[in-house]
This record gives C-alpha cells, sequence and structure tokens, in this order.
C-alpha cells in the first residue's frame, strides 16, 4: 500500500508540481485508504 502513495508523488512530480484537481482528490483519497490500514507508515510521507 505505501507503493501506492509513493507512485502518486511521483506522478506529481513528474508533472512539474502542477496539480490539477483531480489529481489532489486521487492523492488524498490514496492517502486516507493507506492512512486507515497503515497510520505509522504513511504518515512520514505526507510532504
Amino acid at each position: 500500500m505505501t507503493a501506492a502513495i509513493i507512485s502518486t508523488f511521483r506522478e506529481f512530480q513528474s508533472n512539474g508540481c502542477i496539480f490539477s484537481l483531480y489529481q489532489i482528490k486521487k492523492y488524498f483519497r490514496t492517502l486516507n485508504e493507506i492512512s486507515a490500514n497503515a497510520e505509522p507508515i504513511a504518515a512520514p510521507l505526507i510532504p
């Protein structure tokens, strides 16, 4: 599950940090899914 958040963040970086609303929603939905199952692991990865 941690891989999902990293791949999403890298997708952001590859777009030059210009986030669309869709990407932001997708990113935080991924964060919410991870934090529900592995909060201690996900927390340090939140930019």
